[in-house]
């Protein structure tokens, strides 16, 4: 079983480590530089665990077997999160020079809120194994910051004035061809074991599915029905409204089928193997389009954004301190 694995599930913790070897006479406070940048021993401890864990999602990978005895592609699984934290390292170099290159920075409500979230994911998740493994706030912070710089220098380029910007034609063209925004009220077509209901008790369900849209067409008002139908207090100012994409196939696929089909204004029964959905296709506005706006752009541009920052981490020229490197290798993690 993985150290680190074991210690996350039952809370166990280790100093592995925690010290540096003053006695050896080297500096393994940091270990790779770029120029007035580092990566500290503590971060890159962060990102060694980061590396440790995605290594574990992927494909061919058992989670109760080491990943030095495991492979991914022709790589052994262990040198893979090896590299990938050294990639991270590289990364967070590269980020954190160009967000100061191109003098970007953030509002004081966005550092407010990145202060907040920070605070909270420390206090209730990465603490509980962050900080025993080496990697103290300090650095948990730098590289949780680094994400939103990323997101920064990818705005610069792709959004609004930025370098590649996207025209909001573009964006647009998305919205309306993928996105759509309904409201609808279930039906269960199960029995109390969860079998699927056949025959008459199946005919009886549909029937009810049936009636409530037709009530819904009569001009019965929406939230009314959906009080009455969930046995919940009515609410006037109730917003049940939710914007689908029609190309997300993790969606129920018997709702996106049915509303690829339906106009504006109409409503429809969509029949999946356990539930019935009576849906109501409603028309999207400005602020619908506001509220997905980065979701489409970092969809159009996001692999390409990936792409350019791996070509360019990939020509960087970094001092390594090896000793350190070594002393905070992933291995650790086993």
């Amino acid at each position: 079983m993985m150290k680190l694995k074991n210690k996350i599930a039952a809370g166990v913790l280790s100093a592995a480590v925690l010290f540096s070897c003053a006695s050896c006479g080297e500096d393994l406070s940091w270990t790779y530089r770029m120029g007035d940048y580092e990566v500290t021993s503590g971060m890159f401890v962060g990102m060694g665990i980061d590396a440790y864990q995605s290594a574990y999602y992927q494909d061919g990978i058992d989670t109760s077997i080491p990943l030095k005895d495991q492979a991914i592609g022709e790589e052994n699984a262990l040198d893979w999160a090896r590299n990938e934290a050294k990639d991270y390292a590289k990364e967070y170099l590269y980020v954190e020079q160009q967000f100061d290159a191109l003098g970007l920075s953030f509002t004081e409500d966005e550092l407010l809120s990145m202060e907040e979230n920070a605070d909270y994911y420390w206090d209730y998740g990465y603490q509980s194994y962050y900080e025993e493994e080496g990697c103290g706030e300090e650095s948990y912070r730098a590289l949780y910051f680094n994400g939103y710089k990323k997101t920064a220098l990818f705005d610069a380029t792709y959004g609004e004035g930025g370098s590649q910007e996207v025209p909001a034609s573009e964006l647009t063209a998305y919205f309306d061809r993928d996105y759509r925004k309904i409201r609808y009220l279930i039906l269960t077509l199960t029995d109390e074991e969860g079998n699927a209901l056949e025959g008459e008790e199946l005919d009886a369900e549909k029937e009810k599915a049936e009636a409530l849209k037709e009530r819904l067409e009569s001009g019965e008002d929406f939230n009314t029905v959906y009080a009455e139908h969930n046995d919940i207090d009515y609410d006037a100012e109730a917003d049940y409204s939710r914007l689908i994409n029609l190309s997300d196939e993790t969606y129920v696929s018997a709702i996106i089928d049915t509303v690829s089909e339906m106009e504006p204004g109409t409503y429809a029964v969509a029949y999946s193997e356990k539930y019935a959905y009576i849906i109501n296709l409603m028309e999207t506005d400005d602020d619908d389009f506001e509220s997905v706006r980065s979701t489409i752009l970092s969809t159009l541009k996001g692999e390409e954004f990936e792409t350019n920052l791996a070509e360019a981490i990939a020509q960087l020229d970094v001092e390594e301190n090896e000793a350190s490197i070594k002393k905070h290798d992933v291995k650790n993690l086993e």
